[in-house]
């Protein structure tokens, strides 16, 4: 059933992809994971709604140090990555805010995914629970940003 929901949004969002909406503009009441690929980590640009992450969670929204930590701990706790080999990647934040980019306002977030010794940095699986198992309707458009650091890049899923 998870499997089916997973790709009755997919299909969804290719749909509005088609219909010209740009994944840059957060317009949408998805969230969106950038993930930019260095030669060691990978940078997860994340940018979730305020609106769903306050109704999703029953968590604050304010921009003060307490409301800011159980935001970070709630997408870290969420947001887990693994080699092919199954151990876990390191995952930490940089920074969180709320904060409006385009349109409504957002929880905007930077993740550093650090692989295990040994893995390589191109070859991972994300487990991502962010909002999705509290609210149904809520989806994640994962893009896989440029090689040369320009906003193309490609939709993941």
């Amino acid at each position: 059933m998870g499997r089916l929901r997973l790709l009755l949004r997919i299909g969804l969002l290719l749909i509005l992809c088609t219909l010209g909406a740009p994944a840059a503009a957060h317009l949408t009441p998805n969230s969106e994971i950038r993930l930019d690929v260095e030669a060691d980590i990978v940078v997860a640009d994340i940018i979730i709604p305020r609106g769903e992450y306050a109704f999703g969670t029953g968590n604050p929204v304010t921009n003060n140090r307490a409301s800011l930590d159980i935001a970070r701990q709630y997408v870290l706790q969420n947001f887990v990555v693994t080699a092919p080999d199954g151990r876990r990647w390191q995952v930490t934040a940089r920074n969180a805010e709320f904060v409006r980019i385009a349109g409504p306002p957002d929880l905007h977030l930077l993740a550093v995914l650090t692989p295990p010794a040994g893995a390589s940095v191109n070859t991972f699986t994300i487990d991502w629970h962010v909002l999705i198992d509290s609210l149904p309707s809520h989806f994640a458009l994962f893009v896989l940003g440029g090689d040369d650091g320009s906003n193309d890049g490609k939709i993941l899923g």
